[in-house]
């Protein structure tokens, strides 16, 4: 997956692939329930049980997508607030030796 900062997570699993050979294993697996309607309910079955694990793979990747987004963020302010606290303790060197005092 794509490490861009849009990510069409909603997209991917609008999108999710059908895979037609689970519902020949579905069938292949129904012999002792010869009837129609109950190959029906187990192809229907196996394609809920795949497109819940599909989705939640999604859902996976953008939870990871947000861990590193919160973690970069936090980061960058951390780095921000050391930066402004150095500036302010230039600022306060400068001012001190400007007037013949002492820095910090």
């Amino acid at each position: 997956m794509s490490d861009d900062i849009m990510s069409d997570f909603h997209g991917q699993m609008v999108n999710l692939p059908t895979v037609p050979t689970k519902m020949a294993e579905a069938l292949e697996m129904d012999h002792a329930k010869s009837t129609e309607t109950s190959q029906r309910e187990m192809i229907y079955k196996l394609g809920h049980r795949d497109a819940r694990h599909a989705a939640a793979e999604v859902c996976n990747a953008a939870d990871q997508k947000i861990a590193r987004l919160q973690k970069a963020l936090t980061e960058l302010r951390e780095e921000h607030w050391q930066n402004m606290s150095r500036q302010a303790n230039e600022i306060v060197d400068a001012t001190l030796a400007d007037t013949g005092q002492e820095g910090s």
